[in-house]
């Protein structure tokens, strides 16, 4: 093993998901989504820097996740389920979440020197309502799979009644009640997070 590529390997990771985490809260994908556009053409319709726009892009081309062809951009058809907002396998608030815990690391190594708590992410997030729906919908696309194999696997029987404490956005009492029409569930958590959760429920 060549110990110093190792190392950079390691430490571009950091800067590359950077430049992932900034397209994406940006909403850079979704207008690349429709069609191939120009830096310029992009910055405009987001009110972004022609500089700032031309450089993420040019960094995710050389990612392979845009493609660029005289000076136009675009995002392969393979990219568009996960990048874009209504995308069947939309990513776009996991990538978030991954962009709201970078002030959280950013703390360890205090954490290592006093061994006194750190802020957890539910303080990070605070009354933001945005971020909080953003990291809400994140845990429910990641639990999306595992829940569809759960529901399946514990039976339920006759039981009518289903607490789900720390339901966070409804995720499991979903997909166990999308299975069991005699089921009811409640779902138990802190108010901003039960809001979120009526928002799914109603869909």
């Amino acid at each position: 093993m060549n110990i110093e590529k190792e190392i950079l390997r390691i430490l571009n990771g950091y800067q590359l998901s950077c430049v992932l985490t900034t397209a994406n809260q940006l909403r850079m994908f979704d207008p690349l989504a429709e069609g191939s556009m120009t830096a310029m053409e992009l910055a405009d319709r987001l009110n972004l820097s022609v500089k700032g726009t031309d450089r993420v892009l040019n960094c995710l081309t050389s990612m392979g996740i845009l493609v660029k062809q005289e000076g136009r951009f675009m995002l392969p058809d393979e990219w568009k389920p996960f990048l874009t907002r209504d995308g069947d396998h939309s990513m776009q608030e996991w990538i978030q979440l991954s962009s709201d815990q970078v002030p959280i690391l950013n703390q360890l190594p205090e954490f290592v020197r006093t061994g006194k708590h750190i802020a957890n992410i539910m303080q990070m997030l605070g009354n933001d309502r945005e971020r909080m729906r953003s990291f809400i919908g994140a845990m429910h696309d990641k639990a999306l799979k595992a829940t569809w194999m759960i529901a399946r696997e514990i039976p339920i029987g006759e039981a009518r009644h289903l607490l789900d404490v720390g339901g966070g956005p409804g995720t499991y009492s979903l997909e166990w009640a999308k299975l069991h029409s005699h089921l009811h569930a409640t779902i138990f958590d802190i108010p901003p997070v039960v809001e979120v959760a009526g928002q799914y429920i109603r869909r």
